[in-house]
Order: C-alpha cells, then sequence, then structure tokens
C-alpha cells in the first residue's frame, strides 16, 4: 500500500535532480580546493533543507538529487525546490574568496497509478533530467518541474542527455534561452 500524505491522498515520489551553474568557473577561476569547498557549502544548503524521510545525495561532480519517498503534492517537491534556492542566496566565504552558489533544479513526480512513468525510478529520473537540463536553458538558477510537454521537446540537436554537459562545456552546444523568457 502507498503512503498516505497530510491531505490523505496517496502519496507519491519525487526527484530533484540539481546541478550547480557555475561550478566550472570557479574551479577554474579559484582551483579545485575552492571547488571542492564550495560542494561542500551546497552539501550544507541540503543539511539545512532536507528533511528525513527525503534523502540527499551526492551524484558526482557538482550533481546532486534529493529523493522524496512520499511526497504528497507536486506542490510539495516544489517548494522544497524554492527552499534549496532561497537557501543558495547566502554568499560563501571560501579561504577569503566569496562565492555565490546557484543551481538549476528538476523536478520529477509519480503518483501511484501514474501513466506517465508507473513509478519507474529510471523514468522519473530521467523526467527530473529533463527538467533540470530545461532550467539551465533557461534563466539558470531555478527549478522546472516536469510536464509531458519537455519529453515531446526532448534535448536540442537529438543529443542524449548524459552528453549535453560535455558538449556545452566543449563548445559544440550553445544552450538557447527558454521560449517566454527575457
Amino acid at each position: 500500500m502507498a503512503p498516505v500524505g497530510a491531505d490523505g491522498v496517496c502519496a507519491g515520489a519525487a526527484v530533484l535532480l540539481i546541478d550547480l551553474d557555475g561550478f566550472k568557473q570557479v574551479n577554474d577561476t579559484y582551483g579545485h580546493e575552492i571547488g571542492d569547498q564550495m560542494l561542500i557549502g551546497f552539501a550544507d544548503v541540503l543539511r539545512r533543507t532536507v528533511q528525513p524521510p527525503d534523502v540527499p545525495a551526492r551524484l558526482g561532480g557538482d550533481e546532486f538529487a534529493v529523493l522524496l519517498p512520499a511526497v504528497g503534492s507536486a506542490a510539495d517537491a516544489t517548494t522544497l525546490a524554492q527552499r534549496i534556492l532561497d537557501e543558495c542566496r547566502r554568499p560563501l566565504n571560501l579561504s577569503g574568496h566569496i562565492v555565490h552558489l546557484r543551481a538549476s533544479i528538476g523536478v520529477a513526480v509519480s503518483r501511484p497509478g501514474d501513466p506517465s512513468g508507473d513509478g519507474d525510478p529510471h523514468q522519473l529520473l530521467h523526467q527530473a533530467e529533463l527538467a533540470m537540463y530545461t532550467a539551465k536553458r533557461g534563466t539558470k538558477n531555478a527549478w522546472v518541474l516536469y510536464s509531458a510537454e519537455l519529453k515531446n521537446a526532448g534535448h536540442p540537436d537529438g543529443a542524449p542527455a548524459a552528453e549535453l554537459p560535455d558538449a556545452v562545456d566543449e563548445g559544440l552546444y550553445q544552450p538557447s534561452k527558454a521560449p517566454g523568457r527575457d
């Protein structure tokens, strides 16, 4: 039986996929020691904002995730995403260098019986990834909630999601602004 949320509705699961904006530039400008301190600073943000039973994790590099195993609604998941961004507004003093954390967050939510993913964790992670790349292509330092329109939009130039960060770093792909954002 699926967990029941505070509103009495069966809770689903959600994933927040988080990529730090500007991490490569911090590493290149100040060095890897400062970059490592930035990662630790962001981990502290997650410690302050994520409460059990939700589970934060570092996936590697500057990519993090938060699993919400029993989220009541998409609004609950996006509220957490916004709290993380709000907490990032505090500048970090890293060995005398003032660094501002910025993150792009993709949010994907699945409810029991949801036909868009049927609770498949791989599908949920893929949806969060599509939403996160949409946030990166937009204004950055923002969250985007997955919707079916993102699935249909796919990735520009047909680039698989796992290859996009390398393509951007190597100058092979230039992110464009999301429609409707100035």
